[in-house]
């Protein structure tokens, strides 16, 4: 991840997990992040994500930090 810092708007880049059992696990997938969940306990800081990505469900979803591949700038 690049070192521009997250933010409520910020447009991410990300990675299914693999219990999410995703098809292409190299896909990246786009949201934009609505809420930050950091400082959790058991370090499981994650974001409120909405997805951007066309005929996919769901709409929003919970994702952790460490799933992020890159920031849109």
């Amino acid at each position: 991840m690049n070192s521009t810092p997250l933010h409520i708007g910020s447009i991410i880049k990300y990675k299914l997990l693999p219990c999410q059992c995703p098809t292409n696990p190299d896909r990246l997938w786009r949201g934009k992040i609505l809420s930050l969940h950091l400082g959790m306990p058991g370090g499981l800081d994650a974001a409120l994500v909405e997805s951007l990505e066309l005929r996919y469900a769901p709409d929003t979803e919970f994702i952790l930090i460490k799933q992020i591949e890159a920031i849109e700038v």
